[in-house]
């Protein structure tokens, strides 16, 4: 993510896009961030914050223009579920496992690995930023039908019905 705001940096302040991180001083990692963005000169447009729980993560969250994930891998992450689901429209990387379903659905936008297309990406959101409001019903949407707990206990007991269909037939 530091290499992409690095890329489009000049752009980024011409358009006042500034991404907000939230979240713990893992391992005290905070001082290498804030190193890392005073070396690339990213004061402007990447502030670095706390972490965020409970009432204050919604509100955050909802206060947020776009979340964005650029996880090399995570498998399924639940940031990007809660985001969705309150209509935050997100920017995901490949290693986050939705990059082919917001694209499919319409409902974020694609960034790759790579910092060149994550760059991409958070320009693409700015610049087509009039089909948020779409992008966010289409969100609520895809989580309702796929990720909701009913919608998921249905298509749980469908594969069982399955299974054990298939060990009758044995």
């Amino acid at each position: 993510l530091l290499d992409a705001c690095k890329i489009i940096k000049e752009e980024m302040e011409e358009k006042g896009i500034i991404i907000e991180l939230f979240g713990t001083d893992f391992e005290n990692n905070k001082k290498v961030l804030l190193e890392c963005i005073e070396q690339y000169g990213l004061e402007k447009v990447l502030q670095v914050n706390g972490p965020v729980y409970e009432e204050d993560k919604i509100s955050t969250m909802l206060n947020a223009d776009l979340f964005i994930i650029t996880s090399r891998f995570e498998g399924q992450p639940i940031a990007v579920l809660e985001a969705m689901a309150i209509g935050l429209v997100p920017i995901v990387t490949k290693g986050t496992t939705f990059m082919e379903l917001v694209e499919e659905k319409k409902c974020g936008f694609p960034a790759g690995d790579g910092a060149e297309e994550i760059a991409k990406a958070i320009l693409k959101a700015f610049n087509e930023k009039e089909q948020l409001p779409q992008m966010s019903q289409n969100a609520i949407k895809v989580i309702q039908e796929k990720y909701e707990w009913k919608k998921v206990t249905e298509n749980l007991l469908t594969q069982y019905k399955k299974i054990i269909q298939k060990g009758k037939e044995i």
